[in-house]
């Protein structure tokens, strides 16, 4: 039986739950160094070295609209994505990573038009865990191409 599940990499952010296509994920980091940048956008937490790479370092938390990241024990995820039809890859803070888990497409549901705590235009689906909404977040969306500029001149 041939299945079209799409696997998912589930991760906290301020508390909540949020996924990601694992296919998009180059790898997660565990207490990365991270270099300070001077005069940059307020989401942009630094650089980090990433096989000899300089990748941005973006706190989504705050990229959102909460207050900045609180963590302790600081994860890196590092994803491969189109902007303006170029692949960058790019890291972002989160609480906490859970798992990989495959998800069928028939169980993802729209996002809600109005409210909640991201604007609709960067979910691309939502998805449950037991009673836990999933948020799938859609990462050509949560930037448009001049903050990737902003972003990519900033180092």
């Amino acid at each position: 039986m041939i299945t079209n599940n799409i696997p998912y990499l589930i991760f906290v952010i301020a508390n909540r739950l949020f996924a990601i296509e694992a296919t998009k994920v180059l790898e997660v980091l565990i207490n990365q160094p991270i270099e300070e940048i001077p005069k940059s956008e307020n989401y942009v937490s630094g650089i980090v070295n990433f096989r000899g790479e300089i990748v941005t370092v973006v706190d989504l938390q705050k990229r959102m609209g909460e207050k900045e990241a609180s963590i302790s024990s600081k994860f890196l995820i590092v994803i491969e994505t189109n902007f303006s039809d170029r692949k960058n890859t790019l890291s972002f803070i989160v609480q906490k990573v859970i798992k990989v888990i495959p998800i069928s497409p028939q169980l993802i549901q729209n996002p809600p038009d109005f409210g909640g705590y991201l604007k609709p235009d960067y979910i691309d689906g939502i998805f449950y865990q037991g009673d836990v909404p999933v948020v799938i977040i859609n990462f050509n969306k949560v930037f448009n191409s001049h903050e990737i500029s902003l972003i990519e001149y900033s180092i």
